[in-house]
């Protein structure tokens, strides 16, 4: 790989690496126990729901601009810039995969232009009886699926130059784990003790 294309694949991976490691705060914190969830509610539970909405929300702006058009420094502008470095069925496949992809993210970019980045602009001032905009359902599972996507392609595009393959995933020290223990061990220091008499 090399010129333009190699720039881009590289802030990719960048951009894919960090989106992991904050989708990994997001499941170590909301996903992994009811225990966890009870703690967080009795210590500061409007500070974690901003936590969840902001994590959420930067997931849905950071799969939707790799996603976007190739006028963006994005997975279709790698695409484009490999037409000339790659062989032409790898380039069909390619463009295949990125397709399969925009299908993958739509209902998170959708969320994206209509919710997180956007508002809809209405010609005329709302109404009482006008109706909320609906919006497809946004879950975890959509999230991690087009994660593991796109790591499948960059993975695909980086076996075909190098017959290597990389975990985005990071490893983080001081991550969510660290904290819900440390906030569990002051929560419990401050409640009273029980008496067994």
């Amino acid at each position: 790989m090399k010129g333009e294309a190699k720039t881009i694949y590289g802030a990719i991976r960048q951009d894919l690496i960090r989106i992991h490691a904050n989708w990994q705060i997001f499941k170590q914190l909301f996903t992994v126990s009811d225990d966890c969830f009870v703690l967080m509610n009795n210590t500061a539970p409007g500070f974690f729901r901003l936590i969840q909405d902001v994590l959420v929300d930067n997931a849905v702006i950071s799969l939707s601009r790799l996603t976007d058009p190739a006028s963006y420094d994005s997975i279709s502008r790698l695409v484009k810039m490999l037409k000339g470095q790659v062989n032409h069925s790898f380039f069909s496949e390619l463009q295949h995969d990125l397709r399969e992809l925009e299908l993958i993210c739509e209902d998170i970019r959708e969320h994206r232009h209509k919710r997180v980045a956007h508002r809809v602009r209405k010609s005329k001032p709302p109404e009482s009886g006008d109706q909320p905009i609906r919006l497809p359902p946004l879950t975890r599972k959509k999230i991690e699926g087009a994660l593991k996507e796109i790591d499948t392609f960059m993975n695909k595009v980086l076996g075909y130059f190098e017959s290597v393959g990389q975990i985005y995933e990071p490893i983080m020290t001081g991550d969510a784990n660290d904290l819900i223990f440390f906030l569990k061990k002051g929560y419990e220091a401050t409640r009273p003790p029980v008496d067994f008499r």
